[in-house]
């Protein structure tokens, strides 16, 4: 999408054209507390972005996008139910080892 300039002016031409309701009930719905108010401003914004500005802000968009996935990927091997089982296994043996003496 990026690559291709005919849909980054339709996307522009369509976030800036959208209504502030319509961006408040979007937000809404990802989870995000918008006021129509914050809507407006936002809408009002879009407006005023150049094609060149639109690109950054989607390619950075999109890096931030697949940070947060990466980093979500981490915390769940980091902190999921095998690393878990694991070290508590861990913590088991070594009460074991210094039950017994040999810690």
């Amino acid at each position: 999408m990026q690559n291709n300039p005919e849909m980054m002016k339709s996307m522009t031409k369509m976030m800036s054209s959208m209504k502030p309701e319509t961006l408040a009930s979007m937000s809404q719905q990802a989870g995000m507390n918008m006021t129509e108010e914050q809507a407006k401003q936002v809408t009002e914004k879009m407006k005023d972005l150049t094609p060149d500005q639109m690109a950054t802000m989607m390619k950075w968009s999109q890096r931030i996008q697949t940070l947060m996935v990466m980093v979500k990927q981490l915390y769940d091997a980091m902190f999921g139910t095998a690393m878990r089982a694991a070290a508590s296994v861990m913590m088991i043996a070594i009460f074991a080892a210094w039950l017994f003496g040999y810690a």
